[in-house]
């Protein structure tokens, strides 16, 4: 149930980016393959990678037949998650098809009944929820969190404007004197949640502006009657401690295989 809110929310994302941008056709219809989907928005759009695929156990080569299918007219590298759930044979399947391994990502999960962390109280940081009007504000504090020290990307800033369009999610936005600096964002799918899309413009990290995001989102998700919370983060990284300073616990991980480049 846990790669099912990532999944959701990766529908909701792209369908309302085809709705908003039709004439451009970023965004591909996704195509559903093993539990899971695949998804094109763009070269460089954290949401151009496959997505819960095998989330039931099988992955097979007709599967990656699939996969490889729906990438090829975007002459773009394939990158699929892997999570432990897939049969462990589907590695040496890849590495024959000339995948790499390249990344590893921890899921981290905690219940919502337990002792949350204390509600940000700072005078000098505001944190508030994002009108669907403010999409710019949003695009523009990801983009480039994302991108540093390069420039935002056209593509970037466009899933930043998007998401805001996205009704079963909610995003934050934490201000110094009016100034927005850091954005975050939670996606439901009943009573479970996730907690994703945490960005902090440069300048501004190590101020605790993510840990003060995390415990304003897991307080407003318990009010809002979820009982469980899930993010995903790289191991060591300031995201994994900011987690787990928060009551989050490592659930399982995952791997990002990559094809051969194009």
């Amino acid at each position: 149930r846990w790669e099912l809110v990532a999944l959701r929310t990766a529908e909701e994302l792209t369908r309302r980016d085809r709705e908003r941008r039709p004439d451009v056709g970023a965004c591909a219809v996704p195509v559903p393959v093993a539990g899971g989907a695949a998804f094109y928005c763009g070269v460089g759009s954290p949401l151009t990678h496959a997505i819960a695929v095998g989330r039931h156990g099988v992955l097979g080569e007709e599967d990656l037949d699939t996969i490889e299918r729906f990438y090829a007219p975007f002459e773009t590298p394939i990158e699929i998650d892997i999570s432990p759930l897939v049969d462990p044979t589907i590695e040496e399947r890849l590495t024959e098809r000339g995948y790499r391994p390249t990344a590893e990502e921890v899921v981290f999960h905690r219940p919502l009944s337990s002792e949350l962390p204390p509600e940000p109280d700072r005078d000098d940081i505001r944190i508030r929820l994002l009108e669907p009007s403010e999409a710019e504000v949003h695009a523009q504090v990801l983009a480039t969190a994302i991108a540093a020290p390069e420039p935002p990307s056209s593509v970037l800033l466009e899933v930043g404007r998007t998401c805001l369009a996205v009704p079963s999610s909610r995003f934050y936005v934490a201000e110094q004197d009016g100034v927005p600096i850091a954005t975050a964002s939670t996606g439901r799918d009943g009573e479970t949640a996730s907690l994703f899309g945490g960005a902090t413009l440069p300048s501004e990290r190590r101020r605790g502006l993510q840990g003060m995001l995390i415990a304003a989102r897991l307080h407003d998700l318990a009010r809002a009657g979820a009982t469980e919370a899930i993010v995903v983060a790289s191991p060591g990284t300031s995201s994994a401690r900011n987690a787990e300073r928060a009551g989050f616990r490592p659930l399982y991980s995952r791997t990002v295989w990559v094809s051969p480049s194009v």
